[in-house]
């Protein structure tokens, strides 16, 4: 489905955000990277690499040049320089040492995130208590279109937390102007973030999400919130797929630019 995409027409770009790239360093990154490259490697001209979602979260919200914004321009410049080091059979001890390093690094990644997501596992559970049973039961059996007013705390809802993220994330973002938050990469991860938890709801696993359930399903929003800036997801997974349409649905409603 990859090649047919970017052999098809040399207009069309696949966008590769820092979550797809540590999954392909996960396991045995010396094995996994070449072949995860073997495509991407035969159109380099066509890979745009995003920056970390570390940087993309001090974008501000402006309309103007948004997801350009979000291109690590360098490091999609060399991309073709690094696909063919990867590509190399059999491959030089310096691009096996780097290879190692960034398993590593991505293994590292992943259990902070399964340690943070024990915490999250609890954040979630709390948030039920702002619903009350006639919204939770809209949810659970997923009658949507809803309600205006379960519409409109689901919203509040994102806001709120969209709030909290800007005031106490690390890299200590500026918080956008009024109107430019839909605009914002924390918006749309939150926004996703929550339309995963309306699923955990509706399969009664609000109370119970497994960290690792919930590292897994983090990365989805991570991805699906970065395709939301782009023209989608080139995925067989439909889980993700309709996290992606709904929360693109959710952001033109909201005036958010396509």
């Amino acid at each position: 489905m990859l090649e047919g995409f970017l052999r098809r027409d040399r207009a069309n770009r696949a966008v590769i955000c820092d979550y797809v790239s540590m999954e392909m360093y996960k396991g045995d990154p010396v094995v996994a990277a070449p072949k995860s490259m073997m495509i991407l490697a035969k159109y380099p001209e066509q890979v745009v690499v995003l920056k970390s979602t570390v940087n993309s979260v001090r974008n501000p919200g402006w309309k103007q040049g948004l997801s350009d914004r979000l291109i690590d321009h360098n490091q999609t410049k060399e991309f073709a320089t690094y696909a063919n080091l990867v590509s190399e059979q059999p491959l030089r001890d310096s691009v096996r040492q780097q290879l190692t390093q960034m398993g590593i690094i991505a293994a590292s990644h992943f259990e902070r995130v399964l340690h943070d997501a024990e915490g999250l596992s609890s954040v979630f559970s709390n948030i039920v208590s702002l619903f009350d049973k006639k919204k939770l039961e809209e949810f659970r059996i997923d009658a949507a279109p809803y309600s205006k007013e379960t519409v409109v705390a689901f919203l509040d809802l994102v806001y709120k937390l969209t709030a909290v993220t800007f005031e106490n994330h690390p890299s200590k973002p500026k918080s956008p102007s009024e109107g430019d938050e839909v605009n914002t990469f924390t918006f749309r991860y939150v926004l996703c973030a929550t339309l995963l938890w309306k699923r955990w709801i509706k399969g009664g696993r609000q109370n119970s999400i497994a960290p690792k359930h919930l590292v897994n399903d983090l990365a989805d929003a991570n991805i699906a919130a970065y395709a939301t800036f782009f023209d989608g997801i080139l995925s067989n997974d439909n889980r993700l797929n309709s996290l992606y349409s709904e929360a693109r649905s959710i952001l033109s409603l909201l005036g958010a630019p396509e």
